[in-house]
């Protein structure tokens, strides 16, 4: 182990918890969406994405795995609709576009 690397925790995390309070878990929710507008991850999908969404016309799939508060998959949605795709199917029913 690398003395850069802390040795890896096993508490459970702030999001799995079903106990923890409702503050602290939307606290938890806008860091995340923060870190991955700052720190790149959502505009290295974003990239990616309007690259098969060109390429794919008007109707696509959306499968999110792991993005944890679907704030991803939202701005793949509204990218979705801005470049004119009439149908986006989702694993978060509130991503789904439908002409």
């Amino acid at each position: 182990m690398s003395i850069l690397t802390p040795p890896r925790s096993q508490a459970i995390e702030i999001l799995d918890d079903p106990n923890v309070d409702r503050v602290v878990r939307r606290q938890s929710q806008n860091d995340v969406a923060r870190s991955n507008r700052v720190l790149g991850g959502l505009r290295a999908v974003l990239v990616e994405v309007a690259t098969v969404l060109r390429e794919l016309g008007g109707e696509a799939t959306l499968l999110d795995v792991g993005t944890g508060i679907a704030d991803i998959p939202a701005a793949v949605t509204r990218l979705a609709r801005r470049s004119g795709c009439r149908n986006l199917a989702s694993d978060w029913p509130q991503c789904n576009l439908s002409s």
